[in-house]
């Protein structure tokens, strides 16, 4: 069985597949200055705090409204 990692670097999932309207991302820890979330689907992410400027963010949003982190992670993925 792959891991989600192993399906975004083999193209088998989407950037578009992991913020789809149904998505959601929970917050899972707070570590040196990282907000660390969790898609609905496995994909771990973490939101940089001084990136968040005045934002709030709750223990679960819609993956949409985290794209932003979420495709940098992807990027990352894929480079790797």
């Amino acid at each position: 069985m792959s891991t989600i990692n192993e399906k975004i670097k083999s193209c088998e999932l989407k950037f578009s597949d992991l913020v789809k309207h149904d998505q959601t991302a929970s917050f899972v820890s707070y570590c040196g200055g990282l907000l660390n979330y969790k898609t609905s689907d496995g994909f771990d992410f973490s939101i940089p705090t001084e990136d968040t400027g005045s934002g709030i963010f709750k223990n679960e949003h819609k993956a949409t409204e985290l794209m932003r982190w979420i495709r940098k992670q992807v990027d990352i993925v894929k480079a790797n």
